[in-house]
């Protein structure tokens, strides 16, 4: 019998045909669950565990669980017979430990005499990926021309672009999925597809899905193939039949939606809720909604409510939009996965923690930015706040692990807001000593807003992330009715990682290095920057040297690195 479940066919009123699906023996899931059963099968070794070791040892983690996975009788009976036909492909950033980057094809094995399905899977953002996150989500300060496929090739713009643009961090998203991702064998997804389409005997539909960053690279991966197809479609055998973004954000400007949408939108599915953060991020609404946007289950926060008015003030000029004007469907809070329940989800502690560490560190700093000049104007204070002028990121990167362990601590604890009221002074009294800063913590806090940084406010955060977990991934997974297969997916993760038993696998732990490189040239800091260049190398090989003399763990990250321009430029830092 059929899953029940709610589609976003029956939301808007009018809404638009969805893709047409290939003919298929019978399957317990309808087409659209199979395509999000791909969105969710590819997060195998990233969420909501992330796994760490060499990209070797995670390509092989990776591709036999999803191989496993797909030979599974019961994933068989929901989405039909699938064969991994290329990955998984993995881009590793330098020894970031973990998969910044994957992709997969797999075919649909129907008997079909006419046609060959395949269906291109992209992964969304690692958690535990710096380089996702930094370089490829939060990069919004900037935007390329589309450049009919590819931006990489493009100057930046820093003041706009009336041409169709997309923010520097998706450019290199995409730059690195088409560029850098590569299977066992060192084959790109475009020499892939080239060799699918050029030996196959009948004509191809491709279709191409991705959740949150992935659901937003997803639909750029396929704009970019609609549009090089000489590079991988010679001969014409492939249609790109369907496109599938989940929750994915806002990559471009007006100009680059409209003409997404001219292009293939009438193929491409954008599917969220209004409830969730992600598709809202860089929309200068959507931040503006975004403290309240649980209201009134739960109450807007101070802190939410100071991130989003300084990240507005970074993108409001780029207009950025969806890849298509689809709306959200209507979503609902869910009052049950609230933090006075966490326990019943342990999967979202290490999340929480790390993720409120973050935002209450930045609030934390720039205030004191903020207020600065009145404290240092106190007998004995002095200038003493300089380097949250130009090192504030440095900073939060470096001191996030002393917040993240409070809120990891908390948590086990039982929170409270009396609890963290009782302790929070004695965290940023700590975060102040690793920062330099040599004044009292009561003479800081006391200068800060009333009640910004209390118990009650840093409660409703957490209460306020934890509700954003949900609304990003289990409330879809529910939504379409694929929690079975969702569960699957993780089981069988768990048993491969067992079976080949390594001991570089293990969940990553906090183990940062701090690296000084002193002055160098801005054109090599902005190498470093786009992942290149002589610096990245010269920290590669210092990290291989340290892992190989014992000095470090062999899955130690170097998180921070420092680099001063030379001539007494502000560096940069990540």
């Amino acid at each position: 019998m059929a899953t029940t479940y709610k589609t976003l066919q029956t939301e808007p009123a009018e809404p638009k045909a969805e893709p047409a699906a290939p003919k298929a023996p019978p399957t317990q899931y309808t087409w659209e669950q199979i395509m999000f059963s791909h969105i969710w099968i590819i997060y195998c070794i990233s969420f909501p565990d992330a796994y760490i070791g060499s990209k070797e040892y995670l390509q092989k983690l990776s591709t036999e669980s999803v191989r496993e996975i797909l030979a599974d009788p019961k994933v068989k009976r929901l989405m039909g017979s699938w064969d991994l036909v290329w990955g998984l492909a993995i881009f590793q950033f330098p020894d970031s430990g973990v998969n910044d980057n994957t992709l997969y094809i797999a075919k649909y094995n129907d008997n079909n005499p006419e046609k060959d399905t395949y269906v291109l899977s992209v992964a969304g953002t690692n958690m535990k990926s710096l380089y996702s996150i930094l370089f490829e989500d939060c990069d919004l300060l900037s935007i390329k021309e589309w450049n009919n496929g590819k931006p990489w090739e493009s100057p930046p713009s820093f003041e706009g672009s009336s041409e169709p643009s997309i923010s520097s961090g998706f450019t290199k998203g995409l730059n690195t999925v088409f560029n850098k991702t590569k299977d066992s064998n060192g084959t790109l997804v475009i020499e892939a597809l080239e060799k699918i389409t050029s030996s196959s005997t009948k004509p191809i539909d491709l279709f191409v899905v991705g959740h949150s960053l992935a659901g937003t690279l997803a639909p750029l991966m396929s704009l970019s193939l609609f549009e090089r197809q000489s590079e991988w479609n010679s001969s014409g055998t492939a249609t790109l039949k369907g496109v599938y973004s989940l929750a994915g954000p806002t990559p471009g400007n007006l100009a680059f939606q409209e003409y997404y949408t001219s292009k293939i939108g009438d193929i491409t599915q954008r599917l969220w809720c209004s409830l969730d953060i992600v598709p809202n991020g860089a929309k200068k609404e959507g931040m503006e909604a975004m403290a309240g946007l649980y209201e009134p289950d739960i109450p807007s926060t101070p802190l939410v409510e100071a991130l989003c008015l300084g990240f507005n003030k970074t993108i409001e000029r780029y207009n950025y939009q969806g890849v298509t004007p689809q709306e959200a469907y209507s979503g609902t809070v869910n009052n049950d996965f609230r933090l006075e329940n966490i326990n019943k989800y342990p999967e979202v502690k290490e999340f929480l923690a790390d993720q409120c560490a973050g935002m209450v560190l930045y609030v934390f700093l720039t205030t004191l930015q903020d207020v600065s000049d009145e404290l240092e104007k106190i007998p004995l204070v002095g200038e003493v706040f300089a380097p949250l002028e130009s090192e504030l990121q440095s900073i939060i990167k470096s001191a996030t692990f002393i917040v993240s362990k409070f809120f990891a601590e908390v948590i086990d604890e039982g929170v409270t807001a009396n609890l963290i009221d009782r302790k929070i002074e004695s965290v940023f009294e700590d975060v102040l000593d690793h920062i330099g800063i040599p004044i009292p913590i009561s003479l800081v806090m006391s200068a800060l807003p009333d009640g910004l940084i209390s118990g009650d406010n840093i409660y409703h955060l957490m209460d306020w992330y934890m509700q954003f977990y949900y609304q990003h991934v289990d409330q879809y997974v529910a939504y379409y009715g694929v929690q079975e297969l969702y569960d699957i997916k993780g089981k069988i993760t768990s048993q491969v990682d067992a079976r080949l038993g390594k001991e570089e696998n293990k969940k990553q732990k906090a183990n940062t290095i701090v690296m000084n490189y002193g002055k160098a040239k801005e054109d090599d800091i902005e190498d470093l920057f786009n992942g290149e260049g002589k610096l990245l190398a010269k920290i590669s090989d210092t990290v291989a040297e340290l892992k190989q003399s014992g000095k470090i763990e062999k899955t130690a990250q170097p998180l921070v690195v420092v680099v001063e321009k030379q001539k007494n430029v502000p560096g940069l830092c990540f």
